[in-house]
């Protein structure tokens, strides 16, 4: 799947939940939106060209896709190389060589960074690593420090689930188990290869759309915890819909 669907299926997934509370807690939502578009696009740090390593992620188009690039992308470059060089190709090693050495941790696409362990190890030492950075600018806030972690952790696994639609499929557990959980998408820029997760992203801007307007009109009939529950479900059933789209979704053993 193409960085720009990860990206907007995983904020789109996120949007429906958040957007009532735009106006009353809108730092908070933003932070969650800033976790989830970075994590949205991390585990493809292990890939040479991933989106995550660009300042404008390509393909983004209209005002939506303007306002996305302008606000996220700028960071990507930061979070993609200090991801890779810093956590990723080091834990490789140590994880391969010196931890679970009855296991092969391999440095390639889709292996330590699209598992449960590589989004946790990345999460853990992007923190680590953020924070004293944000103490020395004076901006550390503990509650959105942790509001930003959890959003970044739920974005990776937002990826992976995208991944998991997909005819390569990832490894959930690699590499302790060889267990690969895949669909029937291919990923690939030819238009009719793209049409489904394209109508994902549709169909999320909608709901999005409709739980902001929904919050915003005046005696509407419901608080903005149950405006917010609603686009939780409609969005559930849009990923069970997206899900019978892809086919076939299976567990392999390689």
């Amino acid at each position: 799947m193409l960085g720009r669907h990860h990206l907007m299926i995983s904020l789109g997934t996120v949007a429906p939940v958040l957007m009532p509370f735009l106006d009353n807690s809108g730092l908070a939502v933003m932070t969650v939106f800033f976790g989830v578009a970075i994590g949205s696009l991390i585990p493809d740090s292990d890939s040479s060209d991933a989106a995550i390593f660009h300042g404008n992620v390509r393909g983004l188009n209209g005002d939506i896709g303007g306002a996305v690039n302008n606000l996220f992308a700028p960071v990507f470059p930061f979070f993609g190389y200090m991801t890779k060089y810093m956590i990723y190709k080091p834990a490789v090693v140590l994880f391969d060589r010196f931890v679970f050495q009855d296991y092969s941790f391999r440095d390639r696409h889709r292996s330590f960074s699209h598992s449960i362990l590589g989004v946790a190890t990345m999460t853990l030492m992007t923190g680590i690593y953020t924070a004293p950075l944000l103490i020395i600018l004076e901006v550390f806030s503990i509650t959105y420090f942790t509001i930003f972690l959890v959003a970044y952790a739920a974005g990776a696994f937002l990826h992976m689930l995208e991944d998991s639609c997909t005819k390569t499929g990832i490894k959930w557990n690699s590499p302790f188990s060889e267990t690969r959980l895949k669909g029937e998408l291919t990923t690939s820029s030819k238009p009719d290869h793209v049409r489904r997760p394209r109508y994902m992203i549709y169909i999320l801007g909608t709901v999005s759309l409709s739980t902001l307007v929904a919050a915003n009109i005046k005696n509407f009939g419901t608080t903005d915890l149950q405006t917010a529950g609603a686009g939780l479900l409609v969005t559930a059933l849009a990923w069970i819909l997206f899900a019978f789209l892809a086919a076939e979704i299976k567990l392999e053993e390689d």
